[in-house]
């Protein structure tokens, strides 16, 4: 297993692996292998495809982050903690906020929390339309993250409510995908970062920031 690992982390490039990185993505596997025969959090389930298509997913984030703005990190639709989990693992000192609605998805996030010995990160069991009155949440994030599951303008809208002023919400689409912002949101496209798949399959990660004044 830790070949694989290894693989994932040298087809990403990255510019910096931080100390035990790879050790605490193997125990993150390990938590992951004990409860997704009882809960599905992946429709896969051998360990080599849930680095090369979750794990490896999530990592890219970090090409569409800026690490020294970006402190607070909500992940909406966490599901089995992804993209939020990976990321922290290489962001051990920014704060998380995983959002799940499935009460044993969230489950299994606060157990790979607790056993992993994590701080800085908290796992909320709601939706997000449910946290949009948390005086701790509203208006006070630099990033909202979404995977490529719900439709672009839906992402913006749940995501917005959360962003502090020149806060970002990062959504990955699908190349074809057409992008529209809802007129009621001081949103603007300011970056696209093209990725690919382990298979090789391009996708972006869209960059949009809050204008509002």
């Amino acid at each position: 297993m830790n070949f694989i690992v290894e693989e994932v982390l040298s087809k990403l490039d990255l510019l910096y692996v931080p100390p035990f990185a790879q050790e605490k993505l193997l125990s993150y596997v390990r938590i992951w292998k004990q409860w997704n025969p009882k809960v599905r959090l992946t429709a896969e389930n051998d360990e080599t495809t849930f680095f090369q298509k979750h794990v490896f997913d999530s990592i890219q984030y970090l090409f569409a982050l800026e690490p020294n703005q970006d402190k607070f990190i909500m992940d909406i639709g966490s599901g089995g903690g992804f993209p939020g989990i990976p990321l922290k693992i290489f962001l051990s000192d920014h704060y998380f906020f995983l959002v799940e609605s499935q009460r044993k998805r969230a489950n299994f996030i606060k157990t790979v929390i607790r056993e992993m010995a994590f701080n800085k990160i908290e796992c909320h069991n709601a939706r997000a339309e449910e946290l949009f009155g948390n005086t701790q949440l509203k208006f006070s994030l630099d990033v909202v993250l979404f995977k490529a599951v719900a439709p672009l303008e839906d992402c913006l809208q749940m995501g917005y409510p959360f962003l502090k002023k020149d806060g970002k919400i990062i959504v990955r689409k699908g190349m074809e995908d057409g992008i529209t912002i809802p007129p009621n949101l001081s949103l603007q496209l300011i970056k696209e970062v093209p990725v690919v798949n382990w298979l090789g399959v391009p996708s972006r990660l869209l960059v949009f920031q809050n204008c509002s004044t």
